[in-house]
């Protein structure tokens, strides 16, 4: 792991993982770690091109050309492989290769769910439920090989709810057997092996999505995370003169090394803002009845409430907050929160700042069982020219729990001069 050490941020404690709370949202959001490879698939078909124009017709009793591809071969049914035939190959053919392939993720090694091979020559179709033995009987002397998880044999699909995936049956004649050790013989492997050995191919497609469970449009309890995006940014903010100056000398304090010490950076809570629109950490909502609405940020003294049964207290009663006085009300399957009295904090994030007058309202809508879209309006009459909107989308985890947070100030020394002891390295750990 390597941890950032910044002037002036206090040090998060999550369960057993310590973290130092990034400048950059969206660095945090990748872990550090390169982003992994995106573009359109390839094909197995077009990595091992066949070496005729010769097209195996390949069909299936469970599902047609185009089709949907039943709830029992997958993930969420009894994840057992369908049937499938083909057409003879050439009369050079000595074996078959089968591939499953998910075609619809935007990266360009498709998600591997099938492999087998050395399928005998004279075979032109498998059954429902192949075994996921390495070995198998029938066909005998076939092989299974590795699927995206590294396991034996046939992995159904599950994509993410909502999602329609393209799922690629494939069929290669080949004028050779593979001879792999299954141990071994992930989909790679076997593409490298039947270069130059593919005398005809052809595939079937079939596509699938997870059914999503029913659900209360109006019931947000849940744990989410923010997926990417969504936080505010300086270039689209018109400060007035007095904020822009603030701004640019909280850039000029980062850049020499010294950040600005905002709130949470020191310990205290980090906003309504930064908690509904910058990722990292997790949230859990309650629903106490009809009439208030909880969320938990995991992060230290983040507890924010929505009043669902009363209008903003009058402006004698309220007190400059983090959080800030929130009423909300339900139009349709929308909930509009407004949310006042937002002075304990000074910026939205570790540098844009904004005033006592800071006016937040929420949008919140779950769109589908799994995902909740948040249409954040900030207004705030002495730092910003006009209104700003960003739009927040959030992924329900349902097998997470939050773990416990706490934050301890040590970094934030200061020496004689009112200058803090720690600059910004990085160390590995």
């Amino acid at each position: 792991m390597t941890l950032k050490t910044i002037a002036g941020l206090g040090l998060f404690v999550t369960g057993l993982l310590v973290t130092a709370l990034a400048v950059d949202n969206a660095q945090a959001q990748q872990g550090g770690g390169a982003p992994a490879p995106q573009g359109p698939p390839v094909a197995a078909m077009t990595l091992a091109p066949a070496k005729s124009a010769i097209k195996l017709k390949v069909t299936s009793s469970a599902f047609k050309e185009g089709g949907k591809l039943p709830e029992i071969y997958s993930q969420n049914g009894k994840n057992i492989s369908p049937p499938l035939s083909w057409s003879k190959g050439p009369k050079e053919t000595q074996s078959y290769v089968v591939m499953t392939e998910d075609m619809g993720g935007n990266r360009p090694d498709p998600v591997t769910h099938w492999v087998i091979y050395d399928i005998p020559g004279n075979v032109t179709s498998l059954p429902t439920a192949v075994p996921t033995d390495a070995k198998l009987e029938k066909p005998a002397g076939a092989l299974n090989g590795l699927n995206i998880r590294k396991t034996s044999g046939y992995m159904g699909p599950k994509p993410p709810m909502g999602v329609t995936h393209p799922y690629h049956f494939e069929v290669f004649a080949l004028d050779a057997k593979l001879g792999l050790d299954p141990a071994s013989a992930d989909k790679k492997a076997v593409i490298a092996a039947m270069k130059d050995h593919v005398l005809a191919s052809g595939e079937i497609i079939a596509s699938y999505e997870t059914p999503q469970p029913d659900y209360e449009r109006h019931d947000l309890t849940g744990v989410w995370l923010q997926q990417g995006g969504g936080a505010f940014r300086a270039k689209d903010i018109a400060f007035t003169p007095e904020y822009a100056k603030i701004y640019q000398d909280h850039v000029d304090a980062n850049a020499a090394g010294n950040p600005y010490r905002h709130d949470q950076g020191v310990c205290l809570p980090r906003g309504l803002v930064g908690t509904m629109t910058t990722a990292v950490y997790p949230f859990e909502i309650f629903q106490r009845g009809d009439g208030e609405i909880l969320i938990n940020k995991e992060t230290p003294g983040n507890l924010y409430r929505i009043f669902l049964k009363r209008q903003h207290k009058p402006a004698d009663e309220l007190a400059a907050t983090f959080y800030g006085d929130s009423v909300g009300h339900w139009e349709g399957n929308t909930l509009v929160v407004d949310t006042v009295s937002l002075g304990a904090g000074d910026t939205l994030d570790a540098q844009i700042p904004h005033s006592d007058a800071l006016h937040v309202v929420q949008r919140i809508e779950r769109v589908t069982y799994d995902t909740i879209q948040n249409q954040v309006t900030i207004d705030d009459a002495k730092a910003y020219k006009s209104p700003v909107t960003t739009t927040v989308t959030y992924k329900l985890k349902p097998d997470w729990e939050l773990a416990e947070a706490v934050c301890t100030n040590e970094r934030d020394v200061l020496n004689e001069a009112g200058e803090p002891t720690v600059k910004a390295t990085e160390t590995a750990q």
